[in-house]
């Protein structure tokens, strides 16, 4: 979404997920994300129908790292199983007296199943789903992984020993530190790059606690809130002691909550994980894009910056809390959460809301001024006739724009009634009556009046949400909007820019934000 927003880097981003869990409902949700941006970037950035070169929206291009696939594994070498006890091939060591002092150390590292009748145990725990909070396991299981050849090395080595003659490209992780995967995977690889790669800018977001669920099942392992603090604790013990011995990160950025919000009952892996985006998670994401957006290893502030909470009376995170997306002191307004993100989120509801809509193939806006110019004179081919048909591809950028308000919904206001998030960090981004909804929808966003191609069904008296869906900013209205339009001609006639991508690019400049305080 921030790369979207133009929050991103200026060029390209490679990105890879690590995930252990390859039908976890986060995951799916995401690589569906990934896939639809990376459409829509080439339609508006490499086609005929390309924005202008002004334009911020989809400025990223995202590529994926790995040949396979968005998602990397741990586990990828299913031959030689998927539970602890086979990837180390304890049953073997059990019927070797020899090595006796490495089951022993096994078993009082790991708990195992003695009985039918016990709980299960870490060395019995199926990893497929994903580690269980359990960061040992996964360090171990990454051990392994390092000491063979492995796509994902190969392909890191490649990316670095391509930029040699030119700016090293800069490496961010983003992952919890008090859950299994993130915690056990991010400092073991940070320190096999740093090891061969001295010269690599690298950051991480590590998340401190900032959740917790309802209840827990004791009968499997699985990610336990009670245990998280206690998990947190021992992580920063060793990365205080690790950076002491080695400079692996150039910069961090601890990003946590001064109380945990309770998600519904869990499901810990597998399709149905599907959690809602929570307001700690695009502060983290903010962070990166600083990192990532910095151009020498020296760009980093020093000290500790507080998010949120400015007026402590009333204690709400506001758009000026946010971090900037640039390491700048003073940065332009469109380099702000609010100038970048709250415009994202105006035009996906014009567009949902109004244009998408009007743009079709039959439309009672054929006669208007705006029509005729950024449309019918532009020769936008609507039905289908010719190569250049963007039917398809409005119904996509309609589905995103839908996305974009579901995501911002519940990050600003999650339903907080049955099946929702009970006591989540209080905010004041937005004060429209869109957001008050009190239910998930099967994605894990906030469940909004939206129709099957992404359309917002609005009423002429919902029509004044467009005004409050950003607080503490001033824009156009969305009838000074239709005016900009109509009194506006494309920029570049002469160049491919003339066709959809021109007026998508006007309408995302007519939704500007600044701020107002």
């Amino acid at each position: 979404m921030l790369c979207a927003a133009g929050l991103g880097p200026d060029d390209d981003l490679t990105v890879v997920a690590i995930e252990p869990d390859k039908d976890n409902g986060n995951f799916r949700r995401a690589e569906a994300l990934f896939d639809t941006y990376q459409r829509l970037h080439g339609f508006f950035r490499d086609s005929r129908n390309r924005l202008p070169g002004h334009s911020r929206l989809f400025r990223t291009r995202l590529r994926i790292l790995l040949d396979g696939g968005l998602r990397w594994s741990p586990l990828n070498d299913t031959a030689r199983g998927n539970t602890l006890a086979e990837v180390f091939q304890v049953s073997q060591m059990r019927r070797d007296p020899e090595r006796e002092g490495e089951v022993m150390l096994i078993d009082s590292l790991y708990t195992r199943r003695r009985s039918a009748t016990d709980a299960e145990g870490e060395q019995e725990t199926p990893l497929d789903g994903g580690f269980r909070g359990r960061p040992p396991i996964g360090v171990a299981v990454l051990a392994g992984v390092a000491e063979r050849d492995d796509p994902l090395f190969e392909k890191l080595d490649d990316l670095v020993s391509g930029s040699k003659e030119g700016e090293p490209p800069r490496i961010f992780f983003f992952g919890s530190i008090f859950g299994g995967t993130g915690a056990s995977c991010i400092p073991g690889l940070a320190r096999l790059i740093r090891g061969t790669q001295t010269r690599l800018p690298i950051g991480a977001s590590f998340l401190l606690p900032y959740f917790g669920f309802e209840s827990i099942n004791e009968a499997i392992v699985a990610a336990n809130a009670a245990e998280f603090l206690r998990q947190t604790q021992g992580s920063l013990r060793y990365y205080a002691d690790a950076l002491d011995q080695q400079a692996i990160f150039d910069q961090i950025f601890l990003v946590g909550s001064p109380k945990l919000s309770i998600m519904p009952d869990p499901e810990h892996y597998g399709p149905n994980q599907k959690n809602p985006p929570l307001l700690v998670e695009l502060v983290a994401a903010l962070a990166g894009c600083r990192f990532l957006r910095s151009t020498t290893r020296d760009d980093a502030e020093s000290g500790t910056e507080r998010v949120g909470y400015k007026v402590v009376s009333t204690p709400q995170v506001v758009w000026s809390d946010l971090p900037y997306a640039v390491p700048n002191a003073h940065p332009d307004e469109d380099d702000t959460a609010l100038g970048g993100l709250g415009r994202l989120v105006r035009f996906a509801w014009a567009f949902s809301a109004v244009y998408a809509r009007e743009i079709s193939s039959v439309t009672s806006s054929s006669s208007q001024p705006w029509y005729r110019t950024w449309i019918s004179d532009a020769g936008v081919d609507l039905q289908g006739a010719t190569a250049d048909a963007v039917g398809p591809m409005k119904n996509l950028l309609a589905r995103f724009c839908a996305d974009v308000l579901s995501w911002f919904g519940t990050i600003s206001e999650p339903p907080q009634g049955d099946g929702g998030v009970r006591d989540p960090l209080p905010s004041n981004l937005t004060t429209a009556a869109l957001f008050r909804s009190s239910q998930l929808d099967e994605t894990g966003y906030l469940r909004l009046p939206i129709d099957r191609n992404g359309l917002l069904l609005s009423t002429g008296r919902e029509w004044n949400d467009f005004d409050r869906l950003i607080t503490s900013g001033k824009g156009l209205s969305l009838e000074e909007i239709f005016y900009e339009l109509n009194g506006r001609r494309p920029r570049d006639r002469a160049q491919p820019g003339s066709k959809l991508g021109a007026l998508v690019g006007e309408l995302f400049d007519a939704c500007y934000v600044h701020s107002s305080v």
